[in-house]
């Protein structure tokens, strides 16, 4: 199954006076052009200057930020900012962090390179939707500097505990890195062991990897990884490098594990009547005093079947629940199987398109917001029309639907918080 190897990581160095902090950044995709600018102005070094530098005005085939992330990769490697480090090791990565409601939990997961497989073998697994566009993105950088700058974020199921044994062992000794920001503390041992890697190694070998996200890297990686094969008129052997993609691999049951949900804002639309929505949801009012009283009452509706709240200015808060019949049915519209059995397959399918007649696929007519009071303010400022609250994804859901195949609907699932980039790089070349 998945089959996972060490790898020496290209590491920040420790330079007079610098904070490995400041070099630091999110992954590519949830940097806005605001954070772009203050992560760029934070240290001439920021990894942001690798994943996601400017663009600028006359760009063209040869001077682009891609070719000036590959000359900066390469001068920092020179310079000895960035260094290699000399024996092959697992990472053994926790995040320590703050949730917004002020409750304090650790993420622990293992830094591996994974060797890359189609999914249709059933090792590796998805459960979001890809576009081509970010893709293509991704794989200029890849191309470019030919490193896994950032990793992927992958979870395993492994309760006989031998991975955590090891996990244990390793973290009772002092990091190898820490880094502090915000309301996050990363921290980062090496395992170089070899006995200790067999272990862990030998753990994998008869597991699945389920993408919890990264869904693009992955993929880019995989199609850079048949590009060199490719290119270089190699056979099927698996032994190179590109061959492998860095990952995160964290165990589904960690107490650190945290999805939130992603609340949708529906900027122009109308609610159906309440007779119609009564063919489908039990209905019932919810106070607009205090969203955390809100999102309890959503939470509890949650565990007897697919809910969410709606909010209006004119309706106020509606909790709506999938009616038992209907759920029972284990059908929503054209929608089967598991995905019939998710609440945003519900509100996508049922009450936007059939009931509502909204095009999600129009980028003008959603917004996604994570935070449930910013998402009810919206519709006091007239940012949008209605405000749809959702409890988040389970983990058990997101392995069900991978196993039999079904991709959840865009933003259905945020991992908190997300991956560090720049902690290690893996160069692929």
């Amino acid at each position: 199954m998945a089959e996972i190897r060490a790898f020496r990581g290209i590491r920040y160095s420790a330079r007079d006076g610098a904070s490995l902090a400041a070099v630091l950044a999110p992954p590519y995709d949830v940097i806005n052009s605001d954070q772009q600018h203050n992560l760029c102005d934070s240290d001439p070094y920021n990894v942001v200057r690798l994943i996601l530098d400017k663009e600028c005005p006359g760009d063209n085939n040869t001077n682009n930020r891609y070719t000036r992330a590959a000359n900066r990769f390469n001068s920092w490697q020179e310079k000895g900012v960035l260094v290699r480090d000399k024996q092959p090791a697992l990472y053994l990565y926790e995040q320590e962090y703050t949730l917004p409601g002020g409750e304090h939990r650790t993420r622990r997961g293992i830094i591996g390179a994974v060797r890359l497989v189609d999914f249709s073998q059933g090792i590796i697994l998805p459960h979001e939707q890809t576009f081509s566009k970010h893709k293509e993105d991704r794989l200029r950088l890849m191309q470019a500097c030919g490193a896994n700058l950032s990793p992927v974020f992958g979870l395993y199921s492994e309760p006989e505990g031998r991975i955590a044994e090891i996990f244990n062992r390793v973290t009772a000794d002092k990091p190898l890195a820490v880094a502090a920001l915000d309301t996050e503390e990363h921290r980062l041992w090496a395992l170089t062991d070899p006995d200790m890697q067999a272990v862990v190694i030998s753990a994998m070998a008869d597991k699945q990897l389920f993408i919890a996200d990264g869904h693009h890297r992955y993929e880019t990686a995989l199609n850079y990884s048949r590009e060199q094969r490719r290119l270089r008129g190699l056979g099927e052997d698996g032994k190179y490098d590109f061959d492998y993609v860095m990952m995160v691999m964290v165990e589904m049951s960690d107490p650190g594990l945290t999805i939130l949900p992603t609340h949708r804002l529906v900027i122009n639309g109308k609610l159906p009547s309440r007779e119609r929505l009564e063919r489908f949801f039990e209905i019932r009012p919810v106070c607009r005093c205090c969203h955390d009283t809100a999102l309890s009452s959503l939470a509890e509706a949650g565990r007897k079947g697919p809910s969410f709240i709606l909010y209006t200015k004119d309706e106020g808060m509606q909790l709506l629940t999938l009616r038992q019949e209907i759920a029972a049915s284990g059908r929503v519209g054209n929608i089967t199987g598991p995905l019939a059995g998710l609440d945003v397959t519900i509100l996508h399918e049922l009450l936007l398109k059939d009931l509502m007649g909204v095009d999600d696929t129009d980028p003008g007519t959603i917004s996604f917001v994570i935070e449930a009071d910013r998402a009810l303010n919206a519709v006091q400022s007239d940012e949008a029309a209605i405000v749809v609250l959702l409890n988040p994804a389970r983990v058990e859901q997101i392995k069900d639907l991978a196993l039999a195949g079904e991709r959840m609907p865009r933003k259905t699932t945020y991992f908190y918080p997300k991956l560090i980039t720049g902690l290690v790089i893996n160069k692929l070349l």
